[in-house]
């Protein structure tokens, strides 16, 4: 009897065993269950990557990127690339809704960056050109040299190599793509040039305008009163490009003080005639600034400063300042990186 016990008590504890063992597994499973479940509540949905097989998903692809890498601009203020390098890789570009200001004292180089900015422009997107101080036809000139390569004076009066009127004969295929517009303004008033930009934006569709020395209009110049007319002529302009969402570039020069300055003392803010009146109302200013003009053959480091031009900016409302060296090519035609212009000047 005693035997018999001992196999009942044998068997109850086996039993007993296999069923903690079996709430053991159960109550281990459940345990794994709730972390799969709360691990997937509290990941982030996240969508595969996929190929975007046509040429529209592929730029807004690209465009996305973009903003990623330039946070500061919005989706309504896409990018548009200089296509210089070192400019682009810092910045990404100008903006739509931005007024944007390039200031040099004369011989720096502002013009031709400015014909040089228009036709890269001109290839993406539809470009008003307009000078204060230059007939349509010195503009068209200066682009045509900017775009073959030909000094300007070659052009204009008409003293060209038999390799330079070969280039020409190219000229309508390579403008043949660009969207770029040329207009000359000699209004009465700077309400009138203001009022002349709109109607060509809603008549043509313009989305980029540059100008050429907007202060040095006669109307301006003339005046009695120019800070007051300078304070309507940028402040008319900067309306115009946010409520129009076109991106607005000009030049404007420094003040003559500047050439009293020693090579140390680069481009100010202060120097710029009306500073306080622009300081209000750009996104942007840039200084070109060229050493060799003052006779400087090299910087503090003993580098040599032959051909370079330093183009910095004083003013960037949504984002850091940057200064970079930029050099144009041997006849002073288009800018670009040192080495760039070192294969252009090969060629």
């Amino acid at each position: 009897m005693f035997y018999g016990h001992n196999n009942t008590e044998k068997l109850l504890n086996y039993i007993l065993l296999h069923i903690y063992l079996y709430q053991f597994i159960v109550f281990l499973i459940f345990l794994y269950y709730f972390y799969l479940v709360k691990t997937t509540i509290n990941q982030p949905e996240i969508t595969p990557l996929t190929v975007h097989p046509t040429a529209n998903e592929i730029l807004y692809f690209l465009d996305e990127i973009n903003l990623r890498l330039h946070p500061s601009v919005t989706s309504t203020q896409k990018l548009i690339p200089t296509k210089i390098r070192c400019i682009d890789d810092s910045i990404g570009g100008f903006a739509l809704g931005e007024l944007i200001a390039i200031a040099a004292r004369p011989e720096m180089g502002k013009t031709q960056l400015l014909s040089q900015l228009a036709l890269q422009f001109s290839t993406q997107k539809s470009v008003l050109m307009m000078s204060a101080i230059d007939s349509a036809t010195e503009l068209s000139v200066r682009l045509i040299s900017t775009t073959f390569g030909i000094p300007f004076d070659h052009i204009q009066f008409n003293n060209l190599s038999l390799a330079e009127k070969e280039l020409l004969r190219n000229t309508e295929v390579e403008f043949k793509n660009n969207r770029l517009k040329i207009g000359a303004y000699r209004g009465s008033s700077v309400e009138t040039l203001l009022n002349f930009i709109i109607e060509k934006i809603d008549t043509t569709g313009v989305e980029i305008i540059c100008i050429d020395e907007p202060v040095l209009l006669p109307i301006i110049t003339s005046s009695t009163n120019q800070s007051s007319m300078i304070f309507s002529l940028y402040q008319g302009l900067k309306n115009i490009a946010t409520e129009k969402q076109v991106c607005i570039v000009f030049t404007c020069p420094i003040k003559a003080e500047v050439e009293t300055e020693s090579f140390s003392s680069r481009p100010r803010l202060v120097y710029v005639n009306n500073c306080d009146i622009l300081e209000q109302v750009v996104d942007k200013l840039f200084f070109m600034y060229r050493p060799e003009y003052y006779d400087c053959e090299v910087d503090e480091d003993n580098q040599p400063l032959y051909n370079k031009v330093v183009l910095s900016m004083a003013i960037n409302r949504k984002g850091s300042l940057h200064s970079w060296d930029i050099y144009p090519d041997k006849k002073f035609t288009r800018f670009g990186e040192k080495e760039e212009m070192k294969i252009k000047q090969s060629i």
